[in-house]
């Protein structure tokens, strides 16, 4: 797994390793990146002051690597060796998934109501507010048929 701040013109600002170095130097130190299916990862470092201007500018991204393609649990040769080092297994440095990182927001999210919200439109008042039309409606077009029929 590596931190990349606009990973093709930037380069990698740091190594989300889980002991020792977390620099650009460790992108491919495959042996201390988390494995598995699922984990989480906490951990503090200090990031050049591009990194932290990626960080800052919401540009940064994170690119995770490795795919046990052939399911034995282990990066292995089943499909050659790797194109960023020829002594890794391709597996280990696959692209696996990245995205961008956010900035989470601080304090409590409103949620509205209970309803979904979507678009910054709470879908509960949406909709009682849609029933309260239809059954405005609804009255205008009996009280016009109670008119006509007088």
């Amino acid at each position: 797994m590596t931190f990349a701040p606009t990973y093709f013109s930037l380069g990698i600002g740091a190594s989300l390793t889980t002991i020792g170095d977390a620099s650009p130097a460790s992108a491919l130190a495959v042996d201390r990146f988390p494995k598995g299916d699922m984990y989480s990862y906490e951990r503090s470092f200090t990031v050049s002051e591009e990194a932290a201007e990626s960080l800052r500018g919401g540009t940064a991204v994170v690119v995770v690597h490795g795919i046990d393609y052939n399911g034995n649990g282990k990066y292995d040769n089943v499909l050659g060796p790797s194109q960023l080092d020829p002594k890794l297994p391709l597996e280990a440095t696959a692209p696996a998934l990245c995205g961008t990182l956010n900035e989470t927001p601080q304090g409590s999210v409103h949620g509205g109501l209970g309803g979904t919200q979507i678009g910054g439109v709470n879908t509960a008042a949406a909709g009682g507010a849609g029933a309260l039309v239809l059954a405005a409606g609804g009255t205008y077009l009996l009280r016009r048929r109670a008119s006509r029929d007088s």
